[in-house]
């Protein structure tokens, strides 16, 4: 995990399942229960793939929503994916008018109070789930009308898993880093469910994209696989070929676009 200070901090397997399985209990106790849609409004990374994890744990519904969101855009989510559960961990105007507004959220939580609940058991996992069991639901870009609310299966992991062996290559021994906001399906899925699924080394950054940034948490962390967008790669392409050579990118294996076409311009400067 990276601020945007770049300063490290590391989150192994163990502590991740421990923190997953601690919230899931907080949450059980605060009366989440299987079925339930819950949107997370979180500010940092690390947290809110623990989050979406925590929820599909406990066979909840996820929804992880844009932070820049107004409370116009938060309440057509609201209603569209007909939210019970908000988990967020900050003050938001636009937040507390769409609830208000929405009003038939049946709770909020802050999600550093239920970080830091200690009394009880952690929560076990649910053993009877199928494949087609909702796992997670994701809003469209609104490329084609107003975004709408999509559930996904949970036999939708297979198939995440083969594209992350045979489409990105992204194997146990890689350091991968998905810069996509996981508001958007690629966050969802390459961002928070593959790498998980797969077991290897992630990366989560916290911090604004700017190349002065980037490419030093690239050579830092010695990323193997890096999946983005056309849009980051055009902002990369403003610093001269002067800025890329202070830095160490042989173990940078393949970049990956995705969200609108690449140009063959951006294409020939990758």
């Amino acid at each position: 995990v990276f601020d945007g200070r770049l300063n490290e901090r590391m989150i192994s397997v163990r502590e991740f399942e421990s923190a997953v399985r601690s919230v899931a209990g907080a949450l059980v106790r605060h009366g989440v229960k299987r079925g339930d849609h819950v949107f997370l409004s979180l500010t940092t990374q690390p947290e809110l793939i623990q989050a979406f994890w925590t929820v599909l744990w406990l066979r909840a519904i996820p929804c992880a929503l844009f932070p820049e969101h107004g409370a116009e855009a938060l309440l057509a989510r609201f209603q569209a994916g007909r939210a019970d559960v908000l988990i967020t961990d900050r003050e938001s105007g636009a937040l507390d008018e769409a609830a208000a507004s929405y009003g038939a959220l049946r709770m909020t939580l802050r999600y550093d109070s239920l970080a830091a609940e200690t009394a009880g058991e952690p929560a076990a996992i649910p053993s009877d789930v199928t494949p087609d069991d909702p796992a997670f639901m994701v809003f469209t870009s609104g490329s084609t009308g107003f975004p709408k609310a999509v559930l996904h299966r949970h036999g939708i992991a297979p198939a995440i898993l083969r594209s992350m062996r045979d489409v990105l290559g992204v194997g146990l021994d890689e350091t991968y880093w998905c810069t996509a906001h996981p508001a958007w399906i690629t966050g969802s899925v390459y961002g928070i469910l593959g790498p998980v699924l797969s077991g290897v080394t992630m990366i989560a950054y916290n911090g604004a994209f700017h190349a002065k940034r980037w490419l030093p948490l690239i050579e830092t962390a010695g990323v193997t696989t890096l999946y983005t967008a056309p849009s980051a790669l055009r902002g990369l392409m403003r610093m001269d070929d002067a800025f890329y050579q202070g830095f160490d990118l042989s173990k940078l294996r393949a970049v990956f676009s995705v969200g609108e076409p690449l140009s063959g311009e951006v294409y020939a400067w990758g």
